[in-house]
This record gives C-alpha cells, structure tokens and sequence, in this order.
C-alpha cells in the first residue's frame, strides 16, 4: 500500500512538472507551388530531410501596448500532404501562459524573378501569468518541437511504441509457457 501511495505521488509530481507544454496538430495541404526561396535567420526551423527537430527561442513576453508585433518562427523544408505536431514547452521559472500558438502560411505574388510560392510561419503570443508580473523586456526560453507523424502518432514516439508491444508479446509467449500469476502468487 505504502508503495503505491509513493508511485501516485511520483506521477502526481511529475505531471505538475511537465505542464507548461502547448500542442497543436497539423495537416500541411498542397499548395500547388512551390516554397519561397530559404534565407537560414536567427528565428528559424529547418525541417529538410528530418522528421524531428527541436529547437530553443528567447521570445518576448506580449506587451498590449504593441499589439501589432506577434513573434514569428520561420518553418523552413515542410513537406506538403503531411502532419505534424508543432509542441511549444517552457520552465516553470517563467510564469507565462501561451495565448497563441499557430502555425501560418504566407503566399507571396510571383514577381519577375520570383514565382509565386509560399512561406509558413510558427506565431507564439506570450503572456504575463504571475504577480508581481515580469517586466516586458523578459525573455522567455522557449523549446519548439515539430515531429512528422504517421498513423497520427509521431515518429519520434515509434520506437518506444514498438518497444512496449514487443515486451507485451514477449511477455504473453512467456506466460504461455510458464505460468507467471502461479509463479509470483507463491
């Protein structure tokens, strides 16, 4: 009994850590052109030829008396027809609340040397959740995760998936030839 108030706890505490996180899922529909040329800037993704990355931002928290400046993330080598999970995680040190997170495509006239093509775009809108309020120059460390899924789960969950249904058909062979509830009852 006294081992299992311990396990509760355990997990009690553990999902109170892993709380600050946001997740949206996605579905990038083809555009039928092509992806506006890729310039590698300090506020960037690069998903080519991955299914997996992760990446950390110092943004601003949303002051209101800006309300035109939302910091954008460019996401760079999506691969149109697929989904992806975009996850946004953060410290409990920043008392923050994330108010938007989403994903945006731009699609730019084609011009005489550029053709008409698009650009996405992660929007993060940061708010102040604590009192006394953190001074609007804070900035807030904040880790984007964008993972490929199949079959709705993502890729980077696939092989613990995988492990978990190797130990149950594992585990049932083994019962099967030895009886393990009679084992351990003794």
């Amino acid at each position: 009994m006294r081992v299992q108030s311990i396990g509760y706890t355990c997990l009690l505490l553990l999902g109170n850590v892993l709380a600050n996180t946001e997740t949206v899922q996605l579905n990038f529909p083809s555009l039928g052109f092509q992806e506006c040329p890729y310039e590698e800037t300090i506020s960037s993704i690069s998903l080519k030829d991955k299914n997996y990355v992760k990446e950390t931002f110092e943004l601003p928290i949303f002051d209101p008396t800006d309300s035109q400046f939302v910091p954008a993330i460019l996401l760079h080598g999506i691969q149109r027809g697929e989904s992806y999970v975009v996850k946004a995680c953060w410290s409990a040190l920043y008392p923050v609340s994330i108010d938007l997170l989403e994903v945006t495509s731009h699609i730019s006239k084609s011009t005489e040397t550029v053709p008409e093509c698009y650009t996405d775009y992660i929007k993060i809108v940061l708010r102040n959740d604590s009192y006394p309020v953190l001074p609007i120059d804070t900035k807030v460390p904040i880790n984007i995760t964008v993972v490929n899924t199949k079959l709705k789960v993502p890729v980077d969950l696939l092989g613990t998936l995988i492990y978990i249904v190797l130990v149950m058909v594992g585990i049932g062979l083994l019962d099967r030839k030895i009886n393990l509830y009679r084992m351990l009852a003794d």
